[in-house]
């Protein structure tokens, strides 16, 4: 077991997805309704209910993860009797178990219900954009301008299971419908939402992960196909201080990456093709592969040709995680390792071993690999609540 403290925040409530974004915590109803809450509104309820030192516990493994590896924080720690101090903090708010938020910690946002079943959420650039079995949807949660009415923009009328935003796009997979792209226009308006019809990128589309500014299309099968990006360097809108990539367009990779996949581990394409080895999940660029039961990384790169290249080792089996198959286990990116989810048990594993998140099958769970103060904590949502799980870890000497 890693000596990792971890912070639990639960919120009562028939929840169906959340995200954190901009020092605010969305949260969407089981049927469709949406609340949110300024962070520092939750910190400061936990400080009031269990004092300073755990409203700090909360702030630096939840909503501040950059804290914990800056430079100052690594100088600090340097000193025997601050880093047994933070050790203290640590150990003393993980050992009080999960942590309750009152619901009088949100507010209602005013916009109406997201139609359907309610599949998945990503927001970027202040655009919502929020999958479900009705089709696709966007609004604008700028946290600036959350009380006035907000507009919920229909965006596809196909049932859609994931979507992924980051580089000025969007996209979408929705099964037989296909992988669908769009750029965001971000416009300059506070409260402006465009776009028109999705271009279709590829025919089929079970789910979708962006590599850095480049597509996984995950199928059945048991790699998915890659799908490289056009980028330019521009600003983003007329309001923005600098240029970064927008992602204008993409196609499909001439470079197959189950090719790459059986070269860089080593086996035949005929081992490939069993099912016994399988892409999990992408953190940016760094591809979880189960291969045979034993968990492998490798790393991505698509700037000058398209190669894969050892990633560092995970001493992780399947078979310490669950004894159901590896079928049943998902992965998501969560800080410097993943997080798996089994059909009754939930971890967080990196090189350094196994850390156990929870024990209860969920309904959705949530990680934010792209956000600076989000990037080591996750929103699992549990019938009847959503807790918040982050680690509390300080640097060592």
């Amino acid at each position: 077991m890693i000596p990792r403290p971890l912070i639990r925040v639960s919120i009562p409530g028939e929840w169906a997805d959340g995200w954190l974004y901009k020092d605010h915590l969305f949260l969407w109803t089981a049927s469709g309704e949406l609340v949110q809450s300024p962070v520092e509104r939750v910190i400061e309820e936990l400080r009031r209910e269990h004092g300073a030192e755990v409203g700090l516990a909360a702030q630096v493994s939840l909503f501040r993860n950059d804290w914990k590896s800056n430079g100052q924080m690594a100088a600090f720690a340097q000193s025997p009797h601050i880093r047994g101090a933070l050790r203290e903090i640590a150990d003393s708010a993980a050992s009080m178990g999960t942590l309750r938020v009152s619901m009088s910690a949100f507010e209602p946002v005013d916009v109406e219900p997201v139609p359907g079943f309610l599949l998945a959420v990503s927001i970027y650039g202040n655009h919502a954009f929020i999958a479900s079995s009705d089709g696709l949807f966007e609004t604008n949660l700028n946290p600036k301008y959350l009380r006035g009415d907000l507009e919920l923009l229909p965006r596809l009328d196909v049932p859609v299971h994931a979507v992924e935003t980051n580089y000025g796009a969007v996209a979408a997979s929705a099964f037989e419908e296909g992988l669908l792209f769009d750029r965001i226009d971000f416009g300059d308006g506070a409260s402006w939402l465009g776009g028109g019809p999705l271009d279709r990128v590829a025919e089929y589309s079970r789910s979708v992960s962006m590599a850095s500014r480049d597509l996984l299309n995950f199928t059945d099968e048991s790699i998915p196909d890659l799908y490289v990006a056009e980028a330019v360097h521009e600003r983003q809108s007329r309001r923005s201080r600098y240029p970064s990539w927008q992602v204008t367009s993409y196609h499909r990779s001439s470079v197959e990456l189950s090719e790459l996949t059986a070269r860089s581990l080593g086996v035949s394409d005929e081992h490939l093709h069993t099912g016994t080895i399988r892409l999990m999940a992408n953190s940016k660029q760094r591809l979880l592969y189960n291969v045979d039961g034993r968990l492998r990384l490798l790393r991505l790169k698509t700037l000058k040709d398209i190669r894969l290249e050892p990633a560092g080792e995970l001493n992780v089996r399947l078979d310490d995680i669950t004894s159901k198959g590896p079928t049943d286990v998902t992965a998501l990116p969560l800080g410097d390792g993943f997080l798996l989810e089994a059909q009754d048990r939930v971890v967080w594993i990196n090189a350094a071993g196994v850390v156990d998140v929870a024990d209860v099958a969920l309904v959705n769970v949530r990680t934010f690999p792209n956000s600076r103060h989000f990037y080591d904590t996750a929103l699992a949502v549990e019938e009847g609540r959503a807790v918040l799980v982050g680690f509390l870890d300080f640097p060592r000497r």
